[in-house]
């Protein structure tokens, strides 16, 4: 091989191990932003006071499903329900396509998701079968789901 060659080569090394270095970066810079908006998020949490009403109703209803009919749709009581199940559905769907991190997610609001989920299911569901729409709040439901594997799992980052 000449020298010629040999230069070439070296350039090439150089060229591949300065992409391999970009890369785990970039990777690291994602994996940070997508925290940082979790935390973010975190703290701009819906128990503040544009849901309080919401989180009243849900504390004090005996039962969601009789606000998830058609003649009720337009009623306060369903709308706030809405409104915090379309903010946990937005969430998931932001856990889904890796915008949010679901470790820090699960580790700082799992028993409220649980509980609003809890509560609201029987809402959910009433809502499907009015609407003939499977569909609805499907991704909050995913999420759910996906946190009682963490339950489950020993994949643990606390401190203990």
């Amino acid at each position: 091989m000449s020298a010629s060659d040999w230069i070439q080569l070296l350039l090439l090394a150089v060229a591949v191990a300065a992409a391999f270095i970009a890369k785990n970066a970039i990777t690291a810079n994602r994996h940070t932003v997508k925290q940082q908006r979790t935390i973010e998020l975190m703290l701009d949490n819906p128990e503040s006071s544009k849901f309080e009403s919401a989180f009243k109703l849900l504390r004090s209803c005996s039962s969601t499903e009789q606000f998830a009919t058609k003649a009720n749709k337009d009623t306060t009581e369903a709308g706030d329900i809405r409104k915090i199940l379309n903010y946990y559905e937005n969430l998931a769907i932001g856990i889904e396509h890796d915008i949010y991190d679901a470790r820090i997610i699960f580790d700082t609001k799992k028993s409220t998701i649980r509980s609003v989920w809890t509560v609201c299911y029987p809402f959910v569901l009433k809502m499907r079968h009015e609407y003939a729409n499977e569909d609805l709040y499907i991704h909050f439901e995913k999420m759910v789901a996906l946190f009682a594997t963490f339950d489950k799992s020993s994949n643990n980052n606390h401190l203990d």
